[in-house]
This record gives structure tokens, C-alpha cells and sequence, in this order.
């Protein structure tokens, strides 16, 4: 972590878990860029323009994250914190997508696209922690919105090698 980056948070734990300092704050705001993402995007493309700032500043930041991210892969305690801690960041999300649907927060369709929209991140960051930060979130994320929203197509597999 960054130097004097402990300083902002009660414990050890925290720093790692609580990417920065303002995290609610940056919660509010991005559940706000939903709202008012331009209304030609689709409510999964909105997600996905609020989120592009966050995902920017952990591509950015290739010496950091990948090494967090393997800290919480690898030990289950902290990452079961994460979750729990994501659960107003969750809430503010599907109430932002039901106002820009025009839908009720108890209608299953927001909280379905969160789930949705949330997953590309998650298996984005997996993927790119794996690569040890090596390709640019960015693009993987952006890829991985597109497959989502054109249906989920099955990729091309890779060519195989000679067998043995």
C-alpha cells in the first residue's frame, strides 16, 4: 500500500479492504453517475459509464492492486469483511438503476442488472490479478460489457497446439 496510506484507517485490515479512505463517498457519486449517464445507454451501459473513473484509477495503479486482490483471494476472513461491507454500495446501486428505469427497487429487474453489470468487474479483476496487472483493466472490462450485453456469446476457443 501506498506509504502513509495506513493513516487513514482504524487497522491493518481496513487498508487492505477499504480501497480508499472516501469509499462511501465515491459509492454516492457513482450510483449518482447512474442516474445521469446519458439516456441513449442502456441501464447495464450506464452502469458501466459510472463505474469507468473506478476502473481507470485501479488500472492505474498496477503496482497495488494486483498484489490486494491476491491478499484476498488467497485468505476468505477478509473477503467475506468485503462483502458485507458492499452491501449499502449494492443497495445505492439498485436504487439508482430502478430511478433510471422509472422501476420500484422491490421490482427484480434493477437488482438484476447490478448482479449482471457486477460480475464483469469481479471476473474482470479475477482475470486481472491472475495477469499480474499485465493487460489493461480497461479494455477487459470493456470487453467483458460488451459480451454481456450482446447475449453472452460462447468466445472462439483458442487454437490448440499439436497433440501429444
Amino acid at each position: 500500500m501506498r506509504d502513509g496510506a495506513r493513516n487513514y484507517f482504524a487497522t491493518k485490515e481496513d487498508a487492505l479492504l477499504l480501497p480508499y479512505p472516501d469509499q462511501a463517498e465515491r459509492s454516492v457519486l457513482v450510483a449518482e453517475a447512474v442516474v445521469t449517464a446519458p439516456d441513449e445507454l442502456t441501464p447495464l451501459d450506464a452502469v458501466a459509464h459510472a463505474w469507468r473513473a473506478e476502473v481507470e484509477r485501479v488500472d492505474a495503479d498496477r503496482d497495488e492492486w494486483p498484489a490486494r486482490l491476491s491478499v484476498l483471494a488467497d485468505h476468505p476472513s477478509p473477503a467475506s469483511r468485503v462483502i458485507a461491507m458492499e452491501a449499502g454500495d449494492q443497495r445505492r446501486m439498485v436504487e439508482a438503476i430502478a430511478r433510471r428505469t422509472g422501476l420500484a427497487t422491490d421490482d427484480p429487474y434493477p437488482t438484476l442488472v447490478h448482479h449482471v453489470a457486477d460480475g464483469a468487474p469481479r471476473a474482470c479483476l479475477r482475470h486481472w490479478q491472475q495477469l499480474g496487472g499485465a493487460r489493461s483493466l480497461v479494455e477487459l472490462m470493456d470487453h467483458a460489457v460488451r459480451s454481456v450485453a450482446g447475449g453472452l456469446p460462447v468466445p472462439p476457443a483458442p487454437k490448440a497446439g499439436p497433440r501429444r
